[in-house]
């Protein structure tokens, strides 16, 4: 089970990169596009993460990709609610900065370590 979650996470970032790619090389980007970008950008960035810190081998590594992997995880929600509110043409400005902005405080205590603490091996 593990070794597939490893190769799913793997192929999900190369699934993301030639979407991404996708979205880059067609014409213009709109609001709904930017917002769809930025979704993509948290999924991969979710993806590559849980790679490295399934095949890292040392516990400070494994750390550090946790730490990215919450960090992801973190604002792939409000980067969801932001481009659903923009596909169906809502405008709801402020809940939506006030996600980012919890989103942003929360990513920064686990930058400071209050989140996620250490990794260790079974």
């Amino acid at each position: 089970m593990n070794t597939y979650l490893t190769i799913s996470s793997l192929v999900n970032t190369f699934s993301g990169l030639l979407l991404l790619s996708l979205l880059f090389s067609s014409r213009g980007i709109d609001r709904v596009k930017s917002r769809f970008i930025l979704l993509t950008i948290s999924v991969i960035g979710r993806s590559f993460s849980y790679f490295l810190w399934r095949i890292s081998d040392s516990a400070t590594l494994a750390l550090l990709y946790c730490q990215f992997l919450t960090v992801f995880s973190i604002f792939s929600p409000i980067t969801f609610l932001d481009f659903c509110l923009e596909l169906v043409g809502l405008r709801r400005r402020m809940p939506v900065f006030l996600g980012y902005l919890l989103c942003l405080v929360v990513a920064l205590m686990v930058a400071a370590g209050y989140v996620v603490e250490g990794v260790e091996s079974k």
